[in-house]
């Protein structure tokens, strides 16, 4: 099955598609720590590696005791992997059509 065929299938909408999507690839990236980064309201890929937000990781880092490098390295795992650039765009795509 494409990826298509599921949008086309599914109850569910594209947001809530690709929200879960990016939450289970955080998860895959940090599972021990995935608790410490929900109770900062950190659910997604998205929400933890933001584009030109080095400040906002020394603060999760405190907060959360993961070293800031460990955080870092995630991030630029994350941002390298093609299925999180696909998501992004997909994301950001259906952002700007729903303007």
């Amino acid at each position: 099955m494409r990826s298509t065929d599921l949008l086309v299938r599914t109850p569910f909408n594209i947001e809530q598609l690709i929200d879960w999507i990016a939450q289970a690839k955080l998860y895959v990236y940090v599972k021990s720590d995935i608790k410490k980064l929900m109770d900062l309201t950190i659910r997604t890929v998205f929400d933890l590696c933001k584009d030109g937000e080095a400040e906002a990781l020394d603060k999760v880092a405190q907060a959360t005791g993961i070293s800031e490098s460990k955080l870092k390295s995630l991030c630029e795992r994350v941002k390298g992997e093609p299925s999180v650039s696909r998501l992004l765009e997909l994301k950001n795509a259906h952002a700007l059509s729903s303007i």
